[in-house]
């Protein structure tokens, strides 16, 4: 049997090389070691405050961040307010900041 990689025909292809790279493709990261990254560490926020802001338990917020618990439902929620709260507020800094720019004559 003949496979193509990469433009070449390959006539063996080892079957631990390609489950490795099967694996790799289909593990992904945990939804919480996403929102550590790009939320809590972007925005410099410690489990403690964000879990306070969620209204959660720090024990409830950690399991997610570390991967030892899934988003439920209600959480998901949580997180989608608190998000558009976050996108609101960052929203409205930059149209008072354009408007004290307009003001002021800068721009």
């Amino acid at each position: 049997m003949t496979f193509t990689c990469a433009g070449k025909d390959v006539d063996r292809v080892d079957y631990e090389d390609y489950h490795e790279m099967d694996m790799k493709m289909h593990n992904r990261p945990h939804p919480g070691e996403v929102l550590k990254t790009l939320c809590l560490e972007t925005l410099d926020l410690t489990v403690t405050k964000a879990a306070r802001s969620l209204g959660v338990s720090r024990k409830a917020l950690s399991n997610i961040l570390n991967g030892r618990a899934g988003i439920s439902p209600e959480m998901a929620i949580r997180l989608f307010i608190a998000l558009l709260k976050a996108d609101s507020t960052s929203s409205f800094s930059m149209i008072a900041g354009t408007r004290k720019e307009t003001a002021s004559g800068s721009t």
